[in-house]
């Protein structure tokens, strides 16, 4: 009211209707909320961390060489069985006669043919890696001086040789081992008194060659006190040979040997009461009977 006058009767019904909503537009303005603690104001990271993450490319190139930085006891011999190259091939690539000397930390040009690049993306393993591709998921593992394929994580790129088309299933065919060495079979798989023997003993003479029962890659050579000196190699798939007591080793761990190499020699390390092999066939990492995977 001013002067005894109200406002409703100057301005009216609607009018003061219309007046009070601006007057309470103005006041939510100029008046904040009060600030709300919880949730959404603590959480809001969570927004952030649930929006869309770009996934790596996966990239695809040709390739043509390899480049390898030299190790503490590498050949250029060892570096081309490694790799299935030849000798001669990394000499003249890298401007080598015959009495040069490589030396650790040097990096060499390896030409390998036809490659592929692919980058990892999230979930992928080696060994899908292997299955596109159609390849053996060992060889990957020795393009890429690769230890422990567990460890990879996504963005790391792997170089893949390209042996044919990509394709859902694994290069590699079930197939039946070489022998390792021949002579007779003087213990068997499975109980042997209060124990159990978890492969074959084969009778040998020291010095006698020790072949690879498949192609693969040596994951361990050294000594055990019950087996002896010993070499392992992996083949994929999960499949793993070990050959124990041995006198002598003819390869180097990280080696890839193929099926029928000579990889030691026959000797009588460790718990032995007389010079033989001992041959393991290992499944996922578990002992089976060589006998059902030896051919002949």
């Amino acid at each position: 009211m001013v002067n005894g006058v109200r406002i409703k009767d100057v301005l009216g019904g609607e009018m003061m209707k219309k007046l009070c909503v601006v007057l309470l537009c103005f006041m939510f303005v100029l008046c904040p909320a009060p600030e709300v603690r919880g949730y959404f104001a603590e959480d809001s990271f969570s927004l952030n961390w649930m929006s869309p993450q770009p996934v790596p490319e996966k990239k695809s190139t040709s390739l043509t060489q390899l480049k390898y930085q030299v190790r503490r006891g590498d050949t250029i011999w060892g570096i081309a069985r490694k790799f299935h190259l030849d000798e001669q091939t990394i000499r003249k690539a890298n401007g080598l006669g015959e009495k040069s000397i490589i030396y650790p930390g040097q990096v060499l040009v390896l030409p390998c043919g036809k490659m592929a690049t692919h980058r990892l993306a999230p979930g992928e393993t080696l060994w899908s890696l292997a299955r596109r591709y159609n390849v053996d998921v060992v060889h990957l593992m020795v393009w890429n001086q690769i230890s422990d394929p567990t460890k990879l994580r996504a963005g790391e790129t792997i170089i893949i040789p390209v042996t044919g088309s990509p394709s859902g299933r694994s290069s590699r065919k079930e197939e039946n081992l070489s022998w390792p060495l021949k002579g007779m079979i003087t213990s068997f798989y499975g109980p042997r008194g209060s124990e159990f023997h978890h492969g074959i003993d084969i009778a040998a003479k020291v010095g006698e060659r020790i072949r690879a029962a498949d192609s693969g890659v040596v994951v361990f050579i050294g000594s055990y006190p019950i087996y002896g000196k010993t070499i392992i190699i992996d083949h994929g798939a999960g499949t793993k040979t070990l050959y124990a007591h041995l006198h002598g080793f003819a390869v180097h761990k990280g080696d890839f040997v193929k099926r029928g190499e000579v990889i030691g020699y026959a000797g009588n390390s460790g718990r032995s009461t007389g010079p033989h092999l001992h041959f393991e066939v290992r499944k996922n990492n578990r002992a089976v009977d060589p006998l059902l995977y030896l051919k002949g």
